[in-house]
C-alpha cells in the first residue's frame, strides 16, 4: 500500500489555506479493506478537513499537541487501483512547523485476519511570506480648524439631529509609508494591499491609499523591498479633548502563488502603534510649485497651538546664497488656543544648475517660543527632507515641471 503525496510544496505560508493531496494506491496483488488515521502533530496544531473522493468532509479539531482523524473509511480498495484523499488545514497566523502522519490500516480480501500497516510521515513548514517596517510622517491636513470662539460649532446641535454625530475636533492628517518584502521562497503575486485602523475612543480616522495596486498585481520576488503609502487623517470628536492618541494599525497584503490566482491569501502585519495629537505646539513646513512661474518655491510655514494658552512665536528667516527669498526675515504670530496660523516665503533657487536639474535647498528659518525662549524643530512634509543641519527643499528639474 503507498501513501502518495501529489502536491507537497517544501514551503507553506501563514494565513494560507493549505490543501494537500494523497493518492493511497493499492499496490497488493488483492483487494484490501483500508482505514486511514491522520494525525498533525506539533504546537496549537491547526484544525482540517479531510474529504476522501466523493464522500462528505470530516472534521478534526486541535486537542493539545495533536490534531487527527482516526479510522477514515476508504471501504474496499481494488488491486492496483486508488483512492484520492484531500487534507485541508486552516491558515495559521504564526510560523511554526508541523509533522502530518498518514497511516493505512488494511487486511487483504483474501486473508483478512492479518492486519497490515503502512506509515508515512511530511513535515510542513509554515513560515511568514511577508515583513514590513514603517514611517509615519506628518502631513499638513488643509481643512481649516474649528474655531473655540464659534459658539455654534463649539456647542453643536441637538443631540437627536445627524450633525451631532459629526467629529468637531482638531483635525491632522498623517503619511504612512510601508516597506515590505517577500521572505517566500518563490515569486509572490500581490493584488492588493490596504492598512486597517481599530476604532479609537473620541477619534475618527479616514484611510486612503496613495496609489492604486495595478489590475494585473505587483510581482514581488525574494527579498525584494516593495514601498506603499497611506494617507491617514484623524479628527478628534470633541473639541475639548485634549488628550493625545494611539492608533492600534494592522497592514493588510492580499497575495497569491503564481499560477493559482483564484486562490487569494490575505497576510496580516502589525504596525508599531501611532501616536497622534500631541500637546505641544509643532512647526510644518510644507511646500508648493507656481505654474504661472515655475522657478519660484513657495515655502509655507504652518504653527499649530493645540493648547488652552495664548501662544506668541518669533520667525526668523536668514539670507542664504542658495535662494533669494520674499517674505518677511523677522516677524511675530500670535496663536489663540486651539488654533494656527500660516506665513508664505517666496523662493528663488540661485544655486548653479537650479530648474535644469533636480536640487536642494537649504532654508535657515528659525521658530522661536518668545514666552519660553525655546526653539521649536520645523518638521518637514512631502518634497522635503531632513538631515543634521535641518530641513531642505526640492527643487524639480525642467523635467519634472514639465511632466506636472
Amino acid at each position: 500500500m503507498e501513501i502518495k503525496p501529489l502536491n507537497l510544496r517544501g514551503q507553506y505560508y501563514t494565513n494560507e489555506l493549505i490543501e494537500l493531496a494523497f493518492d493511497i494506491v493499492n499496490e497488493e496483488d488483492a483487494d484490501a479493506q483500508v482505514k486511514l488515521d491522520i494525525v498533525v502533530l506539533g504546537e496549537d496544531p491547526p484544525n482540517f478537513r479531510v474529504k476522501v473522493s466523493d464522500k462528505d468532509e470530516s472534521r478534526a479539531l486541535a486537542d493539545g499537541d495533536e490534531s487527527k482523524l482516526l479510522a477514515i473509511p476508504l471501504d474496499v480498495l481494488k488491486s492496483s487501483e486508488s483512492n484520492r484523499v484531500n487534507i485541508f488545514l486552516t491558515p495559521l497566523e504564526r510560523t511554526s512547523a508541523y509533522t502530518l502522519t498518514l497511516k493505512a490500516h488494511y487486511n487483504l480480501v483474501t486473508d483478512p485476519a492479518t492486519p497490515i500497516v503502512q506509515t508515512s510521515e511530511f513535515h510542513l513548514d509554515i513560515a511568514s511570506p511577508f515583513e514590513a517596517n514603517y514611517d509615519l510622517f506628518p502631513s499638513l491636513h488643509t481643512d481649516a480648524w474649528p474655531s473655540l470662539f464659534d459658539y455654534e460649532g463649539v456647542q453643536g446641535f441637538d443631540n437627536d439631529s445627524h450633525a451631532s454625530q459629526q467629529p468637531r475636533g482638531l483635525s491632522q492628517a498623517w503619511r504612512l509609508a510601508t516597506h515590505y518584502a517577500s521572505f517566500a521562497s518563490d515569486d509572490l503575486k500581490v493584488t492588493d494591499l490596504d492598512i486597517d485602523v481599530a476604532p479609537a475612543h473620541g477619534v475618527r480616522c479616514h484611510v486612503t491609499k496613495r496609489e492604486k495596486t495595478p489590475a494585473e498585481g505587483i510581482l514581488v520576488s525574494p527579498s525584494k523591498i516593495q514601498d506603499a503609502e497611506f494617507e491617514v487623517v484623524a479628527q478628534k470628536s470633541s473639541l475639548d479633548d485634549r488628550n493625545p492618541v494611539s492608533l492600534d494599525v494592522t497592514f493588510l497584503i492580499k497575495w497569491t502563488r503564481l499560477g493559482e490566482e483564484e486562490v487569494i491569501n490575505r497576510t496580516i502585519l502589525p504596525v508599531p502603534r501611532l501616536n497622534i495629537f500631541g500637546s505641544e505646539p509643532r512647526v510644518l513646513a510644507s511646500v508648493s510649485y507656481t505654474m504661472n512661474d515655475p522657478r519660484l518655491v513657495l515655502l509655507q510655514i504652518t504653527i499649530e497651538n493645540p493648547s488652552n494658552h495664548f501662544l506668541t512665536f518669533g520667525l526668523t528667516m536668514d539670507p542664504s546664497e542658495e535662494f533669494a527669498f520674499s517674505g518677511s526675515k523677522q516677524t511675530t504670530m500670535h496663536l489663540l488656543p486651539l488654533s494656527r496660523r500660516s506665513t508664505v516665503y517666496r523662493l528663488l533657487p540661485l544655486v548653479e544648475d537650479a530648474w535644469v536639474k533636480e536640487t536642494w535647498i537649504k532654508p535657515t528659518l528659525v521658530v522661536r517660543d518668545k514666552y519660553f525662549q525655546k526653539v521649536l524643530r520645523v518638521i518637514p512634509t512631502e518634497g522635503m527632507k531632513l538631515d543634521k543641519d535641518g530641513f531642505v527643499v526640492y527643487v524639480p528639474g525642467k523635467q519634472d515641471v514639465a511632466s506636472q
